[in-house]
């Protein structure tokens, strides 16, 4: 009876049909959408990315990221499940879920060998579980503003009720429907140098032309929101991150943590001086000044020269 009224309450988490020429691929969950850059022909270990978005994005947030890292590298960007194009049943999105989707998608296109793994916000989490999960799979771990921060208890008992958790997403849905609230963490946008500002300008408008569209038409993203803060194991990040410190179960993988240093969304004061803790001396840390949570699309350029910087470095 308790199943049966969870699957009445949490439809499949499905989005309108995808365009014509789309990458999809059945998973055992549903299906994930996904996007190659750069040359995949032959590839060789060191050139494989693989980039993973946040909560509310989709392949459309990191797309410029990942043509910006594609000149050097073979990239891959997909919709985690219930975003952009992605779909899934009812299944809770907890870390089982999101680790069990990549790996999927990777055995699907055969890449086979190391992959060099990049999270970007509640991407990170995900990226650092599949990490701990596969250690062997990886040349290099990129934490990009991971979200780390425990969700308040009450947001977390409160949303595991169903309609909470609607109710939850679609509030934050139609604030990021507002301009205003869309471009809060944009720093280029009030910028004194000119230059800078109209580059901003342009990225802002192009993408939220794209993700103004997402939030009208894609009927699961409030469901998705709710559903990942429910069941994402937000505050259960540090065994894992403490098991790739060195001369753990990361050995071996370059591991570096890039942060703007004015991030609102995702703050790093508590959260990063303890994954220098856990995760040593090797770990490379790159706190970017006058930034803040929108680095990977509003300078895509630095963020990839501060990516290969993890991915080529050479370290003991």
């Amino acid at each position: 009876m308790i199943w049966s009224r969870r699957r009445r309450c949490d439809p499949p988490l499905t989005y309108r049909e995808s365009p014509a020429g789309a990458l999809v691929t059945r998973s055992s969950r549903g299906f994930t959408h996904y996007e190659l850059h750069g040359d995949w022909g032959g590839v060789a270990t060191h050139k494989k990315l693989v980039l993973i978005h946040g909560n509310v994005g989709s392949t459309l947030y990191i797309r410029n990221l990942a043509k910006s890292l594609a000149s050097t590298h073979a990239v891959l960007t997909y919709d985690i499940y219930g975003r952009g194009f992605s779909s899934c049943d009812s299944t809770p999105h907890n870390k089982s879920l999101m680790v069990g989707q990549l790996a999927e998608l990777l055995y699907c296109l055969n890449i086979s060998g190391k992959i060099n793994l990049v999270g970007y916000s509640l991407g990170g989490p995900i990226a650092t579980h599949f990490a701990s999960v596969y250690p062997t799979k990886l040349s290099s771990l990129t934490l990009l503003a991971p979200a780390f921060s425990p969700i308040p208890r009450h947001w977390k008992l409160l949303s595991q009720l169903p309609p909470a958790r609607y109710l939850i997403g679609n509030i934050a849905r139609y604030s990021l429907m507002n301009p205003a609230d869309y471009a809060a963490d944009w720093m280029g946008l009030d910028s004194t140098e000119e230059a800078r500002r109209e580059e901003s300008r342009g990225l802002f408008e192009e993408l939220y032309a794209s993700e103004f569209d997402r939030f009208v038409n894609e009927p699961a993203f409030g469901s998705s929101f709710g559903n990942s803060l429910a069941s994402m194991p937000w505050d259960d990040v540090w065994g894992p991150v403490a098991e790739l410190g060195v001369g753990g179960r990361g050995k071996g993988i370059n591991i570096a943590v890039i942060w703007g240093a004015g991030d609102n969304v995702v703050r790093k004061e508590g959260i990063l001086e303890v994954l220098r803790e856990k995760l040593g001396k090797g770990v490379l840390v790159e706190v970017v000044e006058k930034e803040g949570h929108s680095l990977p699309y509003e300078r895509p350029k630095l963020c990839a020269e501060l990516i290969l910087k993890n991915v080529l470095e050479k370290r003991d």
